[in-house]
């Protein structure tokens, strides 16, 4: 316990820089929405993330060495898994999430379901800046979200029995995907684009343990 605690720690104190790096870019694409009436229900709903995605991102980034800035591109994936959430706890019902009563608690169905469209209008103007590549990966990750929370949602429903395979093509698709892709548009952002597929796959299996 002691040796988990200390290397959580270890962690902890590794990442916090590209922890850091990420909020600053992510509060850099929200202040240009200071004028919408969405702007504070942004704010909110981006409270309290681990970055996990952003941090992978820059990782991939640094291990090809930095060639384009990833600092749009890191808000972008931590936008895309923020509007998730927000639908996520309204399909599932969800009270809280991150410590705090859940989106649609604090601001009704109607606003949450609007601002979650509203964060993937800022999902897609940012991956259009990078230019067809990256825009084709974020849909097709936001595509393959999409699907496979539908697809949840009715084995619940069902209260369906499936194979573990199945299981784990959903989790890759409602988890997994984003991790897939944070460290593929990092690598493809590198001096070395060569690697975003070998980055890709490690994210896809950090996604798969993790869920």
């Amino acid at each position: 316990m002691i040796y988990s605690a200390q290397l959580e720690e270890r962690v902890k104190e590794l990442i916090s820089p590209y922890v850091n790096r990420g909020s600053r870019a992510l509060l850099n694409v929200l202040s240009e929405y200071r004028g919408s009436i969405f702007y504070e229900p942004l704010l909110e709903a981006t409270r309290g993330g681990k970055m996990i995605r952003p941090v992978l991102l820059y990782l991939g980034n640094e291990i090809g060495g930095p060639r384009r800035d990833p600092d749009p591109a890191a808000a972008m994936v931590e936008l895309l898994h923020t509007a998730s959430l927000i639908h996520d706890d309204i399909i599932d019902g969800d009270q809280s999430r991150r410590g705090f009563p859940s989106f649609h608690r604090r601001y009704g169905l109607e606003l949450s379901i609007l601002i979650a469209d509203f964060i993937l209008s800022i999902v897609l103007r940012i991956s259009s800046m990078y230019g067809c590549d990256i825009s084709d990966i974020v849909a097709a990750a936001t595509r393959l979200m999409s699907e496979k929370e539908a697809e949840e949602s009715q084995l619940v429903r069902k209260k369906e029995i499936i194979s573990f395979e199945r299981y784990m093509d959903i989790i890759y698709g409602k988890t997994a995907i984003l991790f897939e892709t944070a460290l593929r548009i990092g690598g493809m952002l590198s001096a070395k684009e060569r690697l975003a597929e070998d980055l890709a796959l490690i994210g896809r299996n950090m996604g798969l343990i993790y869920r």
